[in-house]
């Protein structure tokens, strides 16, 4: 009778091993696994943000021997940036308006202005209308007949093709030189100040004009 008990016993014990090891095989079986979120190779690392001032890219625009200053940035919600300043040449100096890809600092076009004094013209302000599809840029421009004007140049945002040209000489018929440009954002006005000198007795006064965008 013990004997019988104990081969029972035995024969219990082994059917448990036996169904572990199913268990055990089952779960490590090829093919069916439980996922945990998102496989990741062996190895990679996820790819991170750049930090606080990191550089992300640099352009430069420059004539070789000439002093080149740029003076004013704009940038666009179309992803362009508008830079426009002073370049170099042997005898005068002119405008010069560049257009960046922000995102990779690419140039997309370069576009100069040289007065009809063909002396020294320099771009201070650069701003972009309502809608991204002009850059006004605006100065001082060497004149034939006055000292310096006001010259402000449109330009189409997307190829750098000169649209209009507008020049103010103030009434002292003096230096006048455009610091600062901004652009109405419902007519689309743009307005254009400055220094100027004045009748009579030369004083320089600030001069605002508004063209017709």
């Amino acid at each position: 009778m013990r004997r019988q008990l104990m081969c029972g016993l035995f024969a219990v014990l082994a059917g448990v091993a036996v169904s572990a090891a199913g268990v055990t095989g089952a779960q490590a079986s090829p093919g069916i696994s439980r996922s945990q979120g998102p496989a990741r190779a062996a190895g990679s690392v996820a790819p991170a943000s750049p930090g606080p001032g990191s550089q992300l890219w640099a352009a430069r625009y420059g004539t070789t021997e000439f002093e080149n200053a740029a003076n004013a940035v704009q940038s666009s919600p179309d992803g362009t940036v508008y830079v426009t300043g002073v370049r170099g040449a042997p005898s005068s100096l002119s405008y010069a308006t560049a257009a960046y890809d922000a995102a990779t600092g690419a140039q997309l076009w370069l576009a100069r202005y040289n007065g009809p004094g063909n002396g020294d013209d320099k771009a201070y302000s650069v701003v972009v209308s309502p809608d991204g599809g002009t850059v006004y840029v605006t100065g001082e421009s060497a004149e034939t007949t006055s000292a310096y004007d006001y010259a402000t140049v449109a330009y189409k945002a997307g190829t750098g093709a000169s649209l209009w040209l507008a020049r103010y000489n103030g009434t002292g018929n003096g230096t006048d030189a455009a610091q600062a440009a901004a652009v109405s954002p419902t007519t689309g006005t743009v307005f254009v100040t400055g220094s100027s000198a004045g009748i009579g007795t030369m004083e320089i006064d600030y001069a605002t004009v508004a063209y017709h965008g």
